[in-house]
């Protein structure tokens, strides 16, 4: 009966085969863990959105919240129509202006003459 005597060539191709399965098993292992920390990473983004969310109602009531008080700062600051309507009520027009200015000036002038004739009068 023969039997083979394993060589050189034939143990470092053997070793080499098994270098590889090794290698393989490796990378896969590696594969497997990479997968597995994006996975956690993937979980803890969702966790951290899920905390940092609030629930649909409580971010409307917010809202609503929001706008009555904005509701309430306009309606603070509106005035009434009859109180809108009585401030242009006693609003004059900028000819009526112009022409009781010029009414004051043309008092204050006669005023001046008044005086100014009295005063030469007394010098008399």
């Amino acid at each position: 009966m023969l039997t083979m005597i394993p060589n050189k060539q034939q143990d470092a191709e053997i070793n080499k085969a098994k270098l590889e399965c090794e290698n393989g098993k490796l990378k896969m292992i590696y594969k497997q863990e990479h997968i597995n920390a994006i996975n956690e990473l993937k979980t803890n983004l969702e966790n951290k959105k899920i905390l940092t969310m609030i629930p649909r109602n409580k971010h409307n009531d917010e809202l609503n919240k929001l706008k009555s008080e904005l509701q309430n700062e306009i309606i603070r600051t509106m005035i009434s129509k009859k109180e809108h309507d009585d401030t242009i009520n006693r609003m004059i027009s900028k000819e009526q202006h112009i022409s009781a200015v010029n009414g004051i000036k043309s008092d204050l002038d006669t005023e001046k003459q008044i005086k100014l004739s009295l005063i030469t009068e007394r010098d008399d």
